[in-house]
């Protein structure tokens, strides 16, 4: 039962890391105005993200308080793109706590 809850956290977690790539390129999208900056805010911007994510929160040789710091950064992102999207303050909310869960249960599962 515990793995099942272990494996579903995971899932959690990798839903979470798309949707921030995903959010991340809708907001360059929008709020860039000329056709080839709108390509390069869509693909660039998502990429920097996930190479910082990989490197800096997925990267076991890192210390863990820059772990933690690049977490919350990203989480922070996260919160004003969905509000740049024009997402309620409820949903980005409810959102952000999934997320903090998340995190929470990674640390106590030491996943």
């Amino acid at each position: 039962m515990l793995a099942a809850a272990q494996n579903l956290n995971l899932l959690v977690r990798f839903l979470l890391e798309l949707a921030l790539l995903g959010v991340v390129a809708a907001a360059a999208w929008r709020g860039l105005r000329s056709s080839a900056a709108r390509l390069a805010g869509v693909v660039l911007l998502p990429a920097m993200v996930a190479v910082g994510w990989v490197v800096l929160v997925h990267g076991d040789w890192m210390p863990q308080p820059v772990r933690t710091t690049a977490q919350i950064a990203a989480l922070a992102l996260g919160v004003v793109a969905l509000g740049r999207l024009g997402f309620r303050a409820l949903t980005i909310s409810a959102l952000a706590g999934l997320a903090v869960a998340n995190a929470v249960l990674l640390v106590v599962w030491n996943q």
